[in-house]
């Protein structure tokens, strides 16, 4: 479904304002499911996701990292690659960096295969397995 601006701009101000959470997420979620629409005015939607990679709640970053990997690959966005960087190395949920890694596999950044086997050895299990998923696709 083709969004108009005026839908990616209620999605995006749900992002940031809602209350509750659940509509947060689903608004993250739409955004993210966006990029299948090929509608350039999805890309407005990479920075607000950026901006909620802090968020005290765990889904609404998992669900926002998860988004970023879709509409980076689809608009060709570096923009998000350090922040999901810096989620895959300090956030303290293992869903949130799964999410980043898968994200970050899809932007497939220069450094991916070190981010990769940096992953391999997280504390987590579903981190490490999804890590040495990809590096035997890099091979």
């Amino acid at each position: 479904m083709v969004r108009t601006a005026g839908e990616i701009s209620n999605l995006i101000e749900k992002l940031h304002k809602d209350v509750d959470s659940e509509i947060r997420i689903e608004a993250a979620q739409e955004l993210g499911l966006s990029h299948k629409s090929w509608d350039i005015e999805s890309q407005r939607a990479i920075i607000p996701l950026i901006e909620i990679l802090n968020d005290e709640d765990y889904e609404i970053r998992e669900v926002a990292a998860w988004a970023l990997g879709y509409l980076s690959r689809r608009f060709e966005s570096n923009k998000a690659i350090e922040p999901l960087k810096n989620v895959l190395e300090e956030d303290e949920d293992s869903h949130v960096r799964v999410a980043a890694l898968s994200a970050l596999w899809k932007i497939q950044p220069e450094d991916i295969h070190q981010l990769i086997t940096e992953a391999a050895v997280d504390q987590d299990e579903n981190v490490r397995k999804l890590a040495l998923t990809k590096l035997r696709r890099l091979k």
